[in-house]
């Protein structure tokens, strides 16, 4: 299930040119970072087996760390682990909170499922955001750099160096292309997200999910919660959007 997709409201046109260089700053997502945040992203109540799936998967992984003489190798194991035991199926809708209890994911809550593991385990990884995709590379700009595509359970874990950089020349070339179904955003993005970014792209995707449901007062609080962790051109646009085509029709 190669190149997950954002989720963009059909209707909805980014009328932007956004180009920044990547950086070395490493995503800050640990466990209690995002307990601290999941109440409010789920917008429905959190309770104490939220995150038992979570830990024991990491407390096994942590065993499992010494036990690996070559970190590649220990970074396959949780690859593939991780699906077995946290990511059971794919729904481009899903919360975070969905992925934690049930399994149910889309490229973002299990991109943000692996970031939590890394961060917890100090792997060094980076999250690239690009304009319709998003994926993850550990022990990233070395001879060592392996790419993961987080929504494909079975080849997902991609470590050789010719076939890392045929993806990312495939991801800036889709950059310029349209998506099947979607208005042209007309942006071009690739960078690396920074601190907790990530967050403010989970929040945005469920945004434009309760806006295609219809719940647009939901989507302007989601809208509000994304900017607050990551200030760029899609979140406010939508906020814009939000305001004109929403809130001023209601008044």
């Amino acid at each position: 299930m190669r190149g997950g997709l954002f989720i963009y409201i059909t209707i909805f046109l980014f009328s932007i040119t956004a180009s920044r260089a990547a950086d070395n700053s490493a995503p800050k997502l640990g466990v209690n970072d995002v307990k601290s945040i999941l109440l409010s992203y789920s917008k429905s109540e959190s309770n104490t087996t939220t995150f038992d799936r979570l830990q024991i998967v990491l407390s096994n992984l942590t065993k499992k760390q010494g036990q690996y003489k070559k970190e590649s190798d220990f970074v396959e194991y949780l690859y593939y682990y991780t699906h077995r035991k946290l990511l059971k199926k794919y729904d481009q809708y899903a919360s975070l909170s969905e992925t934690l209890t049930s399994g149910t994911y889309d490229c973002l809550t299990a991109t943000a499922v692996y970031s939590i593991l890394f961060t917890e385990l100090s792997v060094p990884h980076a999250i690239v955001e690009t304009n319709y995709h998003i994926y993850i590379l550990v022990y990233p700009d070395s001879e060592n750099e392996i790419l993961l595509e987080t929504t494909d359970p079975t080849y997902g874990f991609i470590s050789n160096t010719n076939e890392i950089e045929h993806l990312k020349s495939e991801y800036r070339l889709a950059n310029g292309e349209q998506a099947s179904g979607q208005v042209d955003l007309n942006i071009d993005i690739e960078r690396r997200l920074e601190d907790q970014e990530l967050i403010g792209l989970l929040f945005y995707n469920q945004s434009v999910n309760e806006l295609n449901r219809g719940n647009w007062q939901l989507a302007d609080d989601l809208a509000n919660e994304a900017i607050n962790y990551y200030s760029n051109a899609r979140i406010i646009k939508l906020l814009e959007f939000i305001d004109s085509s929403y809130k001023s029709a209601a008044l």
